[in-house]
């Protein structure tokens, strides 16, 4: 069985660090909980449209990343 990793950012950071590349900025309640209803709509449309049931793939590790250190 052929296995998967997935990465899912959270872009809100308090400061920038130097060394990060991904997007990131600072939010209020509102737009996080907006992101958070968008981020699980985005993985039920791709589970439907890509899912792995019934497939020889797994996913065996998400990693949540993101968000001031």
């Amino acid at each position: 069985m052929k296995s998967s990793g997935l990465y899912i950012h959270i872009p809100f950071c308090i400061a920038k660090c130097s060394y990060c590349d991904f997007l990131s900025s600072p939010c209020d309640e509102h737009t996080k909980f907006a992101y958070y209803q968008a981020l699980l709509k985005e993985i039920q449309l791709q589970g439907k449209l890509y899912g792995l049931k019934g497939t020889n793939r797994r996913i065996s590790t998400i990693f949540f990343g993101g968000g001031t250190p």
